[in-house]
């Protein structure tokens, strides 16, 4: 006696996924939620308390359906995905012309093998260099 079997698709059918909690993940962009925190030096949490609290507070959120509530994660995720942002966009905005060395030559104290012996040397090493770009008129100091 053959027993028939279903298809992926009518096994497909058969399972609810509304209920699970994969298929009701709701990806929301927190950038000026993260961008503004991260600023003002808010924690994690307390960004997701109050991003929660607001969104309570307009009726999106209620005790029956709490799939828009965020969650601390959701916030430090966010907050680096708009420093990536801003470092990517700060690179390609800042071009550095020139490399200067101020000329002020340190004393570097190393090691070196003659034989079997080890000796003390020292180095003249220029110290300080400073970088310019186009946009600053200062020199950065490295």
């Amino acid at each position: 006696m053959k027993i028939p079997r279903k298809s992926l698709n009518e096994r497909r059918d058969e399972i609810d996924l509304s209920s699970s909690p994969s298929a009701s993940q709701i990806r929301s962009k927190l950038t000026s939620t993260a961008l503004v925190c991260d600023r003002l030096g808010v924690s994690d949490r307390a960004t997701a308390v109050i991003a929660s609290s607001v969104l309570y507070d307009l009726g999106m959120i209620s005790e029956k359906d709490a799939s828009l509530v965020i969650d601390k994660s959701n916030t430090r995720r966010e907050e680096q995905k708009t420093r990536q942002a801003i470092g990517q966009t700060m690179d390609r905005l800042i071009v550095t012309k020139g490399i200067y060395f101020e000329g002020r030559k340190d004393n570097t104290i190393f090691q070196e093998k003659i034989g079997t012996k080890m000796y003390r040397r020292i180095r003249k090493e220029v110290g300080n260099m400073s970088a310019t770009s186009h946009q600053q008129e200062e020199p950065v100091v490295i």
